[in-house]
């Protein structure tokens, strides 16, 4: 009772019965002739507000106020069926409808123009009845709370309560039941329209726990912006209500009734009936002693049992604990064995890769050093015969000169990737592929392979510059034993590399048709190799995956690629290198 009446305080609806006269101007009887019937558009299982009745006529409390309208005008107020609120306001957008019952906001103001409120009423949380009175929202932040979707007041209320985690329901009535069940803390709503639910479907089940004064539903006609006249109409059918209407609609649709006089015949049942429960209440109570009694004992039962049970525990505990211990060794005796394997599989990797450099230097220095020797005895024979021009000197030694830094830098490379160099530092990324072309020269040349290089300028890594250099070794032996094993005329290797965001993007692709996709997802495993038995310990692309992915904090994957070189299409596989950039 207590609810309807603050229901009835709270909502502030400006109605009347409007006594049909002479006020019309010609024109706007001009329009309403012409009209014919205003297409009305609702919001369907919005109770007590309005909704669709069993044979589709409107009912609740807006129908009133339309009937009223309806007369007033002389013109037919007809429903658009929708079956949600949303399709409503697509409706009144697309020009279905004439009119529609809404609040106003920014985005319905583009196609809409709307009266005065003829129904103001504020907005209320219902809970459980055990939960606490809620005298702010913003206390709500923690709570899963419901709001019908699509509702204006939905949206004034995120903006001025963010925090609360907001649980969109397709009505009020299935929100309710949420509470209930317990998979929503609250349910947001108009006074009326809750106060409605209360006395329908969950009398004594709920409770309204709060409001709040910062939002209200504001219910005005939202007319078509494209008719002036009927706005104006609307306008001043809403100003010319009085409040006695809207207590008279109120009664027919929340049912409002008063008492003015005390039932006797009433109490008398009502004390009656305490005072079969207190006989009730007494002989539970009795009944209670006596079990609570046979409770105690087998609680002092139980308790003994639990106590030599916590002190089996306490044991297993122990033996669990030292069981763990042992197991940790066992373990860290398993990964320090693991990591003296990992180094002995790098140092046999590296070292195979030393020996096969050493053969490339030995068939590089060939060239500049028969180029040495035979301007030295040409020299040395024009000398003795003395027919040595100065200039013929002159450039004979700066070519002595060149080709003995030549072999100088050669030898530097393979010295500084020998060296066990583990201490980091900042290097450019450019600098560590030529080293890798110079120390592989011999092998490219030999095996014709052309090796196209895309390389953007000035990228710097803080890292270890040697196992970088050992990654595009392996990377390229394998695809060298692909394309010379797949008999590829035109062998080619394509790097490149890049800075995007705060990674260095390192690409080799090659055009040898790629890796059988059986292979493909375990590459970087142990003893999985693409290469003949008898040329490949299926070790190289594991190591390369440790020291990309373990030493250098990067990533490495592999994939087939389709790609375009020359106005010529290839296929082959493409490695792809990610490491931190600097900063």
């Amino acid at each position: 009772m207590k609810l309807l009446i603050l229901l009835i305080i709270s909502l502030n609806i400006f109605a009347q019965e409007i006594p049909n006269n002479n006020r019309l101007t010609a024109e706007e009887i001009t329009y309403l002739n012409s009209k014919k019937e205003l297409k009305l558009c609702i919001g369907p299982d919005s109770m007590p507000f309005e909704d669709f009745g069993k044979n589709g006529e409107h009912i609740g409390l807006t129908s009133d106020y339309y009937k009223i309208f309806s007369e007033n005008l002389n013109i037919p107020i007809n429903l658009v069926y929708a079956r949600t609120w949303k399709e409503s306001l697509d409706f009144a957008k697309d020009r279905s409808c004439d009119i529609i019952s809404a609040m106003q906001t920014e985005e319905r103001k583009q196609f809409l123009n709307f009266t005065s409120p003829y129904l103001k009423t504020p907005l209320v949380i219902a809970t459980k009845n055990k939960a606490n009175f809620i005298s702010d929202f913003k206390d709500l932040k923690n709570e899963k709370i419901g709001v019908p979707k699509n509702y204006a007041y939905v949206e004034e209320l995120k903006k001025i309560y963010p925090n609360i985690n907001y649980v969109e329901v397709s009505t009020i009535k299935e929100g309710l039941k949420k509470v209930i069940n317990g998979e929503l803390y609250g349910q947001v709503g108009t006074l009326a329209c809750i106060g409605y639910f209360f006395t329908t479907d969950f009398a004594g089940s709920l409770k309204i726990a709060g409001k709040t004064d910062k939002v209200n539903l504001e219910l005005g006609i939202g007319v078509r912006n494209d008719e002036p006249i009927l706005f104006k109409l609307l306008q001043n059918e809403v100003e010319n209500i009085d409040e006695s209407f809207h207590y008279k609609v109120l009664n027919n649709w929340i049912n409002i009734k008063y008492t003015h006089s005390i039932d006797y015949s009433l109490v008398y049942k009502i004390l009656f009936l305490i005072f079969i429960i207190a006989i009730f209440i007494i002989y539970k109570q009795l009944l209670l002693k006596k079990y609570n009694e046979k409770l105690e004992k087998e609680v002092e039962e139980k308790t003994k049992l639990l106590i030599d049970s916590n002190n089996k525990l306490k044991k297993s505990e122990q033996i669990l604990k030292v069981y763990n211990q042992k197991l940790e060794l066992k373990i860290k005796e398993e990964v320090e064995k693991n990591i003296k394997i990992q180094k002995k599989l790098f140092i046999t990797e590296k070292i195979s890769s030393m020996i096969e450099m050493v053969n490339n230097i030995s068939h590089q220095w060939r060239q500049p050093l028969s180029l040495i020797s035979t301007a030295a005895t040409g020299m040395l024979l024009k000398k003795e015969c003395g027919i040595l021009e100065d200039k013929e000197f002159e450039e004979n030694c700066h070519l002595i000169n060149n080709k003995a830094q030549y072999l100088s830098k050669i030898i530097d490379n393979f010295r500084n990737f020998v060296q066990n160099d583990r201490n980091k530092k900042i290097f450019y990324v450019e600098d560590a592929i030529n080293d890798f072309m110079d120390l592989m020269y011999d092998l490219i040349y030999k095996e014709q392979i052309n090796i196209i290089l895309d390389l953007e300028k000035d990228i710097k890594i803080n890292g270890y510059e040697n196992d970088l250099i050992q990654c595009f070794i392996n990377i390229f032996n394998n695809a060298r034993v692909a394309l010379s094993e797949k008999n590829i005329e035109r062998k080619l290797i394509i790097i490149s590399s890049s800075l995007i965001e705060d990674k260095v993007i390192i690409k080799i692709k090659d055009n040898a048709q790629g890796i059988p996709l059986e292979l493909l997802d375990k590459l970087f495993e142990p003893y999985v190799t693409t290469k003949h038995q008898a040329q490949g310990t299926g070790l190289s692309l594991y190591l390369t995956y440790n020291l990309i992915v373990s030493e250098m904090q990067g990533n490495i994957e592999v994939s087939n690629t389709t790609f375009i070189y020359e106005n010529e299409k290839y296929q082959g596989a493409e490695f792809t290198i990610s490491l931190p950039a600097l900063k």
